[in-house]
């Protein structure tokens, strides 16, 4: 099974750290506080594979076609880039939302400048579903979570309260259908959608439209999209024709404000931001420049980082943004960004998740909680025995899920391995069984116990090889309905016919039998004890 080291080797000119120090969104799960194995790990860490399939996509599709069509790129071509990388980089995310990636929105998108994460926080506690009940609690929670400023939200939370019981706010119908009404979390929803049709009806005061600015950008209308969209791949499409490639401010211009004009637009329900990064690692390759990361680990809830520091003010000017970007390409070009460690890590979360994976695919049944419940109750001392080439990890700042992940990423390899031998081995047994030449007394025994359970008549009798039943009756009804029965049952070629010379009496018989199908009949319920199972026919 290919680990997730393995999978970012296959990157060539595209950094990997990209990959690894990206940072998925939690699922409406386990914001709900509902934590398992396949509502939150394992969506959480395909969503870093999305990427990853995203930027092979860009390194052996858009670059190649870039550095040989540049000057002829189309706006059509771009439009079709920007839905396939939506199509893969969102592709859990949008699942996890319960929509397809790939496709413009339908409906009305809230972009929350500290992320999207934050909007369920505020769906759940809006709907009174959210761990934390006291208001102030909440936001301090918000705070620290997000970096979001604290007077800003106090006044944010505020302005909801107040929206949530103004019923003059009506949501049009065709936002409404989008809306379950036994959605669990329905008031939250309801009262984000009734602030997003405030902003975009100008029904807020400037105080609470200053409010709001800091927390969120209301997107455009969704019918204005596919327009927005077209102007925009045509105005790329030129610019890119015209850019000065010996111009490093020239080429950040071009890069900030696609980005810039891009995420302002929020053409998919969400993920807008990767596909706009992606496109423009994908130009910077195109310029001759190195790959980056806008954000690095941390930036997103340290108020005064650059990134932060470069979208505070990015709807009044790019300055920033192209500030930020040169900065980053700078530093590349003299070191690009690793992190070991974070390697490490991470690798051992998405090396959990892909294990996890493959042990449902072989055994669906498999239960995954009791593996964190063991790994909860002795992640230190399992560490030490099981993964000492990350003892080095227990003296870092590492968060306790690592430690976990590093156990379980050993140990359900382990179990994957068991479970594939397993599957072989039974594999190679009905493969034995269904080719030999003759079955030993023990099978024969199966065989006539299956077809007993199949058609619940004792009488049956086998050739010497076992490779042929038959059964002799009184009866032609009952004759007919063993013979639908096997045949519904496709165990082999089924004939049934009358014994010449003899009236009334039936035959039917089935050969070529398919002794893997009636075998596995034996192991039904048959109400039979020992004692009753058919005995062997002499003949």
């Amino acid at each position: 099974m290919p680990n997730f080291k393995t999978q970012l080797n296959e990157l060539k000119k595209i950094n990997p750290s990209i990959i690894y120090s990206f940072e998925p969104e939690s699922t409406p799960e386990r914001l709900a506080g509902i934590e398992t194995c396949e509502t939150s790990i394992i969506p959480e860490q395909n969503q870093r594979l999305d990427m990853l399939n995203g930027y092979l996509y860009v390194e052996n599709h858009i670059l190649p076609h870039l550095e040989k069509h540049a000057g002829t790129i189309s706006s059509q071509e771009l439009l079709t880039w920007f839905d396939e990388l939506h199509r893969i980089m969102g592709n859990t995310l949008m699942k996890n939302l319960r929509s397809a990636s790939g496709k413009y929105t339908e409906q009305l998108i809230l972009r929350w400048h500290n992320g999207c994460a934050i909007s369920d926080e505020i769906i759940f506690y809006f709907s009174g579903k959210h761990p934390i009940k006291k208001e102030k609690e909440f936001v301090n929670a918000l705070v620290k979570q997000y970096g979001v400023e604290k007077k800003a939200m106090e006044g944010f939370i505020n302005l909801l309260h107040k929206l949530e019981k103004n019923e003059a706010i009506e949501i049009p119908q065709w936002q409404l259908q989008f809306i379950q009404e036994n959605a669990k979390r329905l008031p939250g929803i309801l009262v984000l959608n009734k602030l997003a049709i405030a902003c975009l009806e100008d029904k807020l005061t400037f105080e609470e439209k200053s409010c709001v600015d800091k927390i969120l950008k209301i997107c455009c209308y969704p019918h204005e999209i596919p327009h927005k969209m077209d102007a925009l791949a045509q105005e790329t499409a030129k610019k890119l024709k015209e850019v000065d490639t010996n111009s490093e401010d020239d080429m950040i211009q071009f890069l900030a404000d696609f980005y810039y004009k891009f995420t302002e637009i929020h053409p998919y329900g969400n993920g807008n931001g990767r596909v706009a990064a992606a496109m423009l690692n994908a130009f910077l390759l195109y310029f001759k420049k190195p790959s980056l990361s806008l954000r690095l680990p941390g930036e997103r809830s340290e108020e005064n980082s650059d990134y932060n520091q470069a979208f505070k003010e990015i709807d009044k000017t790019r300055t920033a943004l192209a500030e930020l970007i040169k900065k980053r390409i700078h530093t590349e070009e003299q070191k690009p960004y690793s992190d070991e460690l974070l390697l490490e890590t991470i690798a051992a979360r998405v090396d959990t998740a892909l294990s996890m994976q493959e042990i449902l695919r072989l055994d669906p049944k498999f239960n995954l909680q009791t593996l964190l419940d063991e790994a909860n109750k002795n992640h230190t001392q399992t560490l030490k025995e099981m993964v000492p080439q990350f003892l080095s990890l227990l003296n870092h700042d590492v968060q306790i899920f690592d430690l976990y992940s590093l156990i379980l990423s050993k140990k359900l390899f382990e179990i994957t391995l068991k479970k594939e031998k397993e599957l072989k081995l039974k594999h190679e047994s009905v493969k034995n069984i269904s080719f030999i030449t003759s079955l030993n007394p023990e099978q024969k025994n199966k065989v006539l116990a299956g077809l007993y359970n199949l058609t619940e008549c004792k009488e049956w009798k086998l050739t010497s090889k076992g490779d042929s039943a038959w059964i002799v009756l009184n009866d032609k009804k009952t004759a007919g309905m063993i013979q639908q029965k096997l045949m519904e049952a496709q165990i082999g070629t089924i004939a049934m016919g009358q014994i010449k010379g003899q009236e009334g009496v039936w035959s039917v018989q089935c050969r070529n039998i398919d002794v893997k199908k009636v075998i596995d009949a034996s192991h039904a319920t048959s109400g039979l004890n020992p004692s009753q199972t058919p005995a062997l026919s002499k003949n």
